[in-house]
């Protein structure tokens, strides 16, 4: 499998961070990749993500300026996409992992991973780990891979600092 890491230091307590990657009710008021998280979090249950990728955002983040020009306009990706995945594993405010399959992992193994350290100083470094396999998953050059999944991660790990640091400026 494939995997990018992409970490951050968020300064916000551990829990203030893990309650916006929980909260089904609001994911979205701060989360420009997902329209919307559905299900049950505790590990064994499924969870349901509606994705409405902003590109652009996404390729604002990218280094490889062949593969950001690919991207701002997205006229070549489905945007809109459901996704469903499994959690595999839950410490709270710590850990969760979950994984979508897609025939028993052949044609796509999709795992995510968001890992949250307390810092000394009481703030979260925050971790966010895409793994990819299967078919699908390896057809992707190396390079594309790479890069996609980083402006990815920190498009969302930046939306998700914001959030942490001011929320009043997205619960009002």
């Amino acid at each position: 499998m494939r995997t990018v890491r992409t970490p951050i230091e968020i300064k916000a307590a551990p829990e203030v961070v893990w309650n916006l990657i929980v909260d089904t009710e609001r994911y979205n008021t701060w989360n420009p990749i997902y329209e919307y998280l559905r299900g049950n979090m505790f590990p064994g249950g499924y969870v349901e993500l509606q994705m409405d990728l902003d590109l652009d955002g996404i390729a604002d983040y990218i280094e490889d300026q062949n593969i950001k020009e690919q991207m701002q306009g997205g006229h070549h990706v489905n945007t809109r996409q459901k996704q469903v995945f499994k959690i595999i594993e839950l410490i709270e405010p710590e850990y969760l992992k979950w994984e979508m399959k897609k025939f028993a992992g052949f044609f796509l193994h999709h795992i995510q991973t968001f890992e949250l350290d307390r810092t000394p100083e009481g703030y979260t470094n925050f971790t966010f780990v895409q793994e990819v396999g299967g078919f699908l998953g390896n057809m992707m050059p190396g390079n594309y891979y790479y890069n996609y999944f980083k402006g990815f991660n920190t498009y969302f790990n930046q939306a998700l600092k914001k959030a942490a640091e001011n929320p009043d400026s997205i619960f009002q």
